[in-house]
């Protein structure tokens, strides 16, 4: 059930960048199992970032020609 809520939004991008936050960084997101019953980084490639201040430094020369999905919960605790 992973997934399923934002799997919508991600279309048919595979490559995920995820700051996670608190407790959260002792989630291996990659060996998580999706409603499909597979894990995954079967699917995705996570990379993990220590904020979201990483992305600065991923800027590349190169324009995206898709337009980045961001989730998040800016009320949490």
């Amino acid at each position: 059930m992973l997934m399923q809520p934002i799997r919508k939004q991600l279309g048919n991008k595979r490559n995920i960048l995820l700051p996670p936050d608190s407790q959260l960084n002792l989630i291996p997101f990659a060996a998580l199992i999706d409603e499909k019953n597979q894990y995954l980084l079967e699917n995705y490639e996570i990379t993990y970032l220590s904020s979201g201040r990483g992305l600065i430094r991923l800027q590349a020369d190169l324009p995206s020609k898709e337009n980045p999905v961001i989730v998040a919960n800016p009320l949490a605790d």
